[in-house]
C-alpha cells in the first residue's frame, strides 16, 4: 500500500494559486488539517498502527496494493518494509510556504482504473472539485486528454511570441524511484490544476481546484484523437513499406478514423515509408518540351518513361552579350601573373613586411578587392518542375547607383530537374566555350576566382573554367552550425576560426594563415577550447580549408579582406521570386527569367547613356570624339559601341529590341564605302551577291534613309544607316535624331472624322452601335454612289459600285465609269436601299487627305472622293 507525497500538490498548488485572483491562508489550511486528522506521525510510530497495516497487506495482493494510491498524503508507504518516509523530490527547489502535511484515511480513498478520461470523469471532477484517476501506460499518453487547454503558445503578426503556456516538468522521487511529474494550469480556469506522473504501468492523475470557481467542461473535438495503441499499430504495422495513400486507405479498411494530415505526421518517425512524388503535379508536358526541342536544339535534354511521361529535363541558357561585357571587366593574364607574383613574395616575407605590404595594397584599393570581376553560383529553389542554378558575374566598367558597388550581371542559367554533378558540368562546359569564343585574342583574359557555397557538386565550376575556388564563410559557419555542432558550438568556436578583435586590434585566427604549419599550430593552442566535433570536421577538412577558405587562398584571388560571401546570389534569388511568384511550366519560367535577365542588361545599355536610375557608367566620355567614344564603349564589353556613339536620345534608346540592334551592328564590318554622289552614299555589302551587294544611303533633310531597309525605326538602326551616321558631323548626327523624334511624335491624322452622319447608324466609334470601331478606308469594301436626276433619267436612284477582283475597271460597269467626284455621296454604313422619303439628305465632308504615305490612314487610290 502506498501514499502519495503532499510535496506534488503543495508544489502546485502554491506555484499556480499565486497567480490565481483568490488568497489562500496557507496557515488555517495547516491547523485545519491538524485539528481532523491529527499528529500522524506519532500514529504511524505505534506498533498498532504498523500490526494493522500488515495484516490489511496480507489481505490484498502486491498488483492491487501498488495501484491503491491516497490523494494529498505527505507521506509514501514502502510494500516491501511497510516503513514509512517522506516523498523527496529531486530537484534543489523549495516551496515558498511551510504547509502542515494533511492526510486522509488511506483505505477510503483510491484512484479509479479507466481507459480515458471521458465527460462522467470531467462532470465527476466538476461536482466533487477532484478527481484521482489512473489510466495504463500502453494505452495513454504522456498527459492523458482531457480537454483541457494545458499548453498553448499564441504569436504575433512578425512571428514573435505572445506568451506561452505550458506544463512544467519535475523530477520526483517514489519508492526510490525517480520518475517525471506534469504540474498543469487550465488556460481558461487558473483555479484547476492537474498533476500527471506515471509509476509502473499506470500513469497517475490528480485533478484539483486552487479556488471556490465555476469549472468549465470543454466539448469534445470533432474528430476524436488517436489513442496510444493506434498510433503504435499505425505505426508498426500498416505504414512500413506503405505510400500515405496506401497506408491511409489500409486505416480506413481496419476501422481506425485517421486523416491524410494525421498519416503523414505519424510518417515522419517511420524510416522505411514509401514516399511517392509528393506536392503539385507537374506543369510540363512532352508537348512543350518538343516544342522548345525546336527552338533551343543545342541546349536541351530531356528523358521520357515507356508512358510518354517527363522524367528529367535540362536546359541552359547563356548571355553573351552579359558575358562580354563582364569578361572585359577581368584582369588580363599578365596583370594576373603579375599578381601571383606579389602575393608569392607577401606569402615568404616577415610578418612586418606582409603587414606593411597588405597594408599599402588596402589603401590603394580600399574595397578591399583587387579584381572585381568574381563568379558567383548558387542553385536557388525549386521554382515549379525544376531547380534553377544561375551564374553572376561582377563587372567594374558599371556600379550600382546606391551602394556604388560593382554591378553584378546574370549571365547565364540552368534548368535542371536533378541535382547531379552530371548536369553541373554540362553548364560549366557550355559556358566555358562561350567565355572562349568571346575572349579577346590580343589581351587574353583570365576570371579571378569562383565564390561557392557548401554544396558537392558546384565544384566543378572553377575545375572547368580553370580558375580559384573561394567558399562562403556564411556557409561554412551553417554546415558546422546544422551538420555537426549546433548553435551554441558554433558561436563559441567563431572567434577562434576567423578572428576577434582584441583592444582595438584584429586578431585573425585559424583561417587567417599562410601556410600549414602555422594552421596546425593554431589549431592545436584551441582544440581544447571548442567543440571536439567542430575539431575532427576541420582535421578531415584541411585541405579544402587551406585551398579555399584561407587566407592565403583569398589573397591569391584578389582578397585583401578574409571574409567573403554570395550575398550577390542570395539578392538576385529575392529578385527571381518576385518574378516569379508561383509554379509555372518550363516554357513560361524560361520567358520569366529571360525577361529578368535581359533587363538587368538592358539598365547597363541605357546606364551608358546617362538613362538609368539604378546603373551608372563609370567611364567619362564627355568631349570625345565619335570614333573615341566607340573605341571606349568597346573596351567596356558592350555589344552596340557604334550606336552607342552616335549619342541617340533617351526616347528612341527606351525602345530599341536590342537583340536587332546588335545583329545589325556585327554586320557594319561587312560594309565598305565607294563613293557618294549627289547626297548618296554608295556602299559595298561583302557579304551579298550579284546586285543586291550595292547598297545606296540617302542623306537629305536632315534624313539618313536606307534604300534597301528602309525605315526601320524604333525597333533598330540598319547597318547601312549606322555606317554613313559614323562618317558624319556631329552637328548633322544630332540633326538626324531631332528628325527622327518629330517623325515619331507626329499625330496619326484619322480619314474620317467620329461622325460621318446624320443617322444612328452612320455614328462612327462614338456609340454602342459602333462597336467603339474607328472606321478606315482601308477597311471599305464597297462605296454608295447617289446619282443625281437627269432629264434620260427623272428618277434618283442608289447604286453600289464595287472594285472588279484585278482591281481595274471593266466596260461592264459603265455607272463606275460615268459618276463624278461631285456625284458620289458620303460613306456610310447605311443600307442601299432606295430612300423613300422626299427630304434630301446632306452629307457631310470632312474628309483632309493625310499628308504622309501611311496605308493604314488613307488609301492608295482616292479619286472617288
Amino acid at each position: 500500500m502506498t501514499f502519495l507525497s503532499t510535496f506534488l500538490i503543495s508544489s502546485v498548488f502554491i506555484e499556480k494559486s499565486e497567480k490565481s485572483s483568490s488568497n489562500i491562508d496557507l496557515k488555517n489550511l495547516g491547523k485545519y488539517s491538524n485539528q481532523c486528522f491529527g499528529d500522524f506521525r506519532q500514529k504511524s510510530e505505534s506498533e498498532k498502527f504498523l500490526r494493522n497495516s500488515e495484516k490489511k497487506r496480507k489481505k490484498k495482493d502486491c498488483e492491487t496494493q501498488g495501484n491503491s494510491y491516497s490523494a494529498a498524503h505527505a507521506l509514501t508507504f514502502d510494500l516491501q518494509s511497510t516503513t514509512l518516509f517522506v516523498a523527496r523530490p529531486t530537484t534543489r527547489r523549495q516551496p515558498t510556504a511551510q504547509l502542515e502535511f494533511f492526510f486522509f484515511n488511506f483505505e477510503n480513498v483510491w484512484f479509479s482504473e479507466a481507459e480515458e478520461v471521458d465527460l462522467a470523469h470531467l462532470l465527476k471532477f466538476k461536482n466533487e472539485r477532484s478527481l484521482l484517476i489512473k489510466i495504463p501506460s500502453r494505452i495513454c499518453e504522456k498527459n492523458p486528454v482531457d480537454n483541457f487547454v494545458w499548453s498553448k503558445t499564441k504569436k504575433n503578426q512578425d512571428g514573435t511570441v505572445a506568451f506561452r503556456h505550458q506544463p512544467r516538468y519535475m523530477k520526483i522521487e517514489l519508492f526510490g524511484t525517480s520518475v517525471q511529474s506534469l504540474k498543469c494550469t487550465d488556460l481558461n480556469d487558473i483555479f484547476v490544476h492537474k498533476q500527471v506522473f506515471e509509476y509502473l504501468d499506470y500513469t497517475y492523475s490528480i485533478y484539483f481546484t486552487s479556488s471556490s470557481g465555476e469549472i468549465h467542461i470543454c466539448d469534445a473535438p470533432i474528430r476524436k484523437r488517436l489513442d496510444k495503441l493506434e498510433k503504435e499499430h499505425i505505426k508498426t504495422s500498416i505504414l512500413p513499406m506503405r505510400s500515405i495513400t496506401h497506408a491511409l486507405k489500409v486505416a480506413n479498411s481496419s476501422g481506425i478514423r485517421v486523416t491524410r494530415k494525421q498519416m503523414a505526421n505519424m510518417a515522419r518517425g517511420v524510416e522505411n515509408v514509401v514516399y511517392a512524388k509528393t506536392g503539385p503535379r507537374s506543369k510540363t508536358s512532352m508537348v512543350m518540351v518538343r516544342e522548345l526541342a525546336l527552338a533551343y536544339p543545342d541546349t536541351l535534354w530531356f528523358q521520357h518513361d515507356n508512358n510518354n511521361l517527363l522524367t528529367d529535363i535540362t536546359f541552359v541558357q547563356v548571355f553573351e552579350e552579359n558575358c562580354k561585357i563582364f569578361l572585359h571587366s577581368c584582369p588580363t593574364q599578365d596583370q594576373w601573373n603579375d599578381w601571383q607574383i606579389k602575393v608569392d613574395s607577401i606569402k615568404n616575407g616577415s610578418d612586418d613586411f606582409r603587414k606593411s605590404e597588405i597594408k599599402r595594397i588596402l589603401g590603394q584599393n580600399p574595397t578591399g578587392v583587387i579584381f572585381p570581376s568574381r563568379l558567383n553560383v548558387d542553385v536557388t529553389f525549386n521554382l515549379g518542375d525544376v531547380y534553377v542554378t544561375a551564374i553572376l558575374g561582377e563587372t567594374k566598367t558599371f556600379k550600382t547607383m546606391a551602394s556604388k558597388k560593382p554591378r553584378v550581371l546574370p549571365l547565364a542559367y540552368m534548368l535542371h530537374a536533378t541535382k547531379s554533378a552530371h548536369n553541373h558540368e554540362k553548364f560549366a562546359t557550355i559556358l566555358k566555350e562561350t567565355f572562349d569564343k568571346l575572349q579577346i585574342p590580343s589581351e587574353p583574359r583570365k576570371i579571378p576566382c569562383f565564390i561557392l557555397d557548401g554544396e558537392v557538386a558546384l565544384e566543378n565550376y572553377p575545375t572547368i573554367l580553370d580558375t580559384a575556388a573561394v567558399r562562403c564563410d556564411v556557409h561554412l559557419l551553417s554546415l558546422l552550425r546544422y551538420e555537426y555542432a549546433g548553435k551554441r558550438a558554433v558561436e563559441v568556436a567563431k572567434p577562434y576560426l576567423f578572428g576577434k578583435m582584441v583592444n582595438g586590434k584584429w586578431k585573425t585566427g585559424l583561417l587567417g594563415v599562410f601556410d600549414e604549419l602555422t594552421f596546425q599550430r593554431r589549431l592545436k593552442c584551441f582544440e581544447s577550447r571548442i567543440d571536439p566535433k567542430i575539431v575532427d570536421w576541420i582535421e578531415k577538412n584541411k585541405a579544402m580549408l587551406l585551398e579555399s577558405a584561407s587566407a592565403i587562398s583569398k589573397l591569391r584571388a584578389g582578397h585583401l579582406l578574409q571574409f567573403s560571401t554570395n550575398n550577390a546570389n542570395e539578392n538576385f534569388n529575392a529578385i527571381i521570386k518576385t518574378t516569379v511568384s508561383k509554379r509555372f511550366p518550363v516554357p513560361e519560367l524560361i520567358r520569366r527569367l529571360n525577361s529578368v535577365f535581359q533587363e538587368k542588361h538592358r539598365e547597363c545599355f541605357l546606364s551608358a547613356l546617362d538613362g538609368s536610375e539604378y546603373v551608372y557608367f563609370t567611364l567619362d566620355l564627355d568631349g570625345l570624339s565619335v570614333d573615341d567614344r566607340i573605341n571606349a564603349y568597346s573596351t567596356a564589353g558592350l555589344s552596340s559601341p557604334c550606336t552607342l556613339a552616335l549619342n541617340p536620345p533617351l526616347r528612341l534608346a527606351e525602345r530599341f529590341d536590342l537583340q536587332k540592334l546588335y545583329k545589325e551592328e556585327s554586320h557594319c564590318a561587312n560594309i565598305q564605302f565607294q563613293y557618294e554622289l549627289d547626297d548618296t552614299y554608295h556602299l559595298l555589302d561583302t557579304t551579298r551577291n550579284g546586285r543586291d551587294k550595292f547598297i545606296h544611303v540617302a542623306h537629305k533633310n536632315h534624313n539618313v534613309e536606307c534604300w534597301n531597309c528602309g525605315s526601320t525605326l524604333p525597333d533598330f538602326l540598319c547597318c547601312h544607316v549606322i555606317f554613313v551616321l559614323c562618317r558624319l558631323t556631329q552637328y548633322e548626327i544630332d540633326s538626324y535624331w531631332s528628325y527622327q523624334q518629330q517623325k515619331t511624335t507626329r499625330k496619326q491624322i484619322n480619314a474620317f472624322p467620329a461622325r460621318s452622319g446624320s443617322k444612328i447608324s452612320d455614328r462612327i466609334g462614338s456609340k454602342n452601335s459602333a462597336q467603339n470601331h474607328v472606321r478606315k478606308i482601308a477597311e471599305i469594301s464597297s462605296i454608295t454612289v447617289d446619282t443625281a436626276p437627269s432629264p434620260s433619267s427623272p428618277t434618283s436612284s442608289l447604286r453600289s459600285v464595287s472594285p472588279p477582283p484585278n482591281g481595274s475597271f471593266s466596260a461592264s460597269t459603265p455607272s463606275a465609269m460615268c459618276s463624278t467626284p461631285l456625284s458620289s455621296s458620303d460613306v456610310s454604313s447605311s443600307t442601299s436601299y432606295r430612300r423613300k422619303s422626299d427630304r434630301s439628305r446632306k452629307p457631310i465632308r470632312k474628309y483632309t487627305p493625310s499628308k504622309r504615305n501611311d496605308d493604314s490612314t488613307s488609301s492608295g487610290d482616292s479619286t472617288v472622293f
